[in-house]
């Protein structure tokens, strides 16, 4: 695998790391929580991949949902919205398609998205050992944190200790990168992969993301659709945005 190749490279190669590496985190340390923070941050997160597509509500003069009213009459109708959900499902299967179709041939397999898997698990496994193997042995150890005040905690990713000496050694760390990769393909398929024959089709791909809009145009509707006509009118938005919770002034029963 290329986590491997890259632990190879990060601990027995330590001048290779070290110029790749970037500068460390400066002297001196900071408290447990602002270290954690700081390491947090510059983490590739580990989740659930997402195609990030922008929100489907957008705000101008005409109200919140003058995105969806096309042709701009102050109602958005069941077949605009229908239209509007249909066209924010294409734009997330272009995106996933062109993060996990590395062939370009319309399809997602597994193979294929794998890789993509195993390149983000691998990145992880770089940037923990980046942040936190600051003598650059291949593992993370008290002695990458000599000078922690008396009382501070060394910032250790404890999950990672299997064997429970209070250390990370790049196997370990090797190991929740796999396990993660896995995770992350499991995930992957569980939803986009319907027949589970190992290939993700558009067609599949395109169902899921349908059916994400429908979701979204029915919490819409949930919100705004106060006669349950199925359209939303601009008086009906008006009334919803105009009802506030009354506050009851503190000490009066």
């Amino acid at each position: 695998m290329k986590i491997i190749t890259a632990v190879a490279g990060l601990a027995l190669t330590l001048g290779t790391v070290a110029a790749f590496a970037g500068p460390m985190l400066p002297p001196p340390p900071r408290p447990p929580m602002c270290i954690t923070n700081i390491i947090r941050t510059n983490l590739p997160p580990m989740g659930e991949i997402r195609t990030n597509m922008p929100p489907m509500v957008a705000h101008t003069n005409a109200g919140p949902l003058a995105m969806f009213d096309t042709d701009q009459d102050g109602t958005v109708t069941p077949a605009e919205f229908e239209a509007a959900g249909n066209a924010q499902a294409q734009k997330e299967l272009a995106a996933f398609l062109a993060r996990f179709d590395t062939d370009k041939d319309g399809t997602v397999t597994a193979a294929e998205a794998l890789a993509l898997h195993e390149a983000k698990a691998e990145q992880w496994f770089t940037n923990m050992l980046t942040h936190l193997d600051r003598n650059k042995d291949g593992a993370i150890t008290t002695n990458d944190f000599p000078r922690l005040r008396r009382g501070m905690t060394p910032p250790i990713p404890l999950e990672f200790d299997t064997d429970g000496d209070g250390a990370v050694s790049s196997a370990e760390l090797i190991a929740a990168a796999e396990a993660k990769a896995q995770e992350l393909q499991t995930q992957l398929l569980a939803e986009f992969d319907t027949d589970a024959d190992g290939v993700i089709t558009s067609a599949e791909a395109l169902a899921v993301f349908e059916t994400r809009a429908a979701e979204r145009i029915a919490d819409i509707l949930a919100k705004f659709d106060t006669n349950k006509d199925g359209s939303v009118t601009s008086e009906e938005i008006v009334g919803v945005v105009a009802v506030k919770p009354r506050v009851r002034p503190i000490g009066r029963k």
